[in-house]
């Protein structure tokens, strides 16, 4: 398990895709209901239909806080990692 720990004085804010951090026995997305219109073919209206997706898990780590213990893939996530190599996020 993993720490991020901000260097700066802002705010930082971190998508973790599902590509990068979750595994088959852990998933750490949020799953919506997002409306979408719906044509029927057969009637030629509209309508509006529920589906479930699955939205990334973020990260916010405030000016100069730590995020709690995290899969140690997290340091794999490119936006993470490029944070790493500035420096302005460290990892215990």
């Amino acid at each position: 398990m993993k720490t991020l720990r901000n260097n700066t004085n802002r705010r930082q804010i971190f998508e973790l895709p599902h590509d990068f951090v979750c595994k088959d026995d852990a998933c750490m997305c949020t799953v919506v209901d997002r409306r979408v219109r719906d044509l029927n073919p057969q009637t030629g209206e509209y309508g509006v239909r529920a589906e479930q997706v699955r939205a990334p898990f973020a990260i916010h780590l405030a000016a100069r806080g730590s995020s709690p213990a995290l899969p140690d893939e997290v340091v794999n996530v490119p936006s993470v990692a490029a944070a790493i190599s500035r420096g302005t996020l460290s990892v215990d």
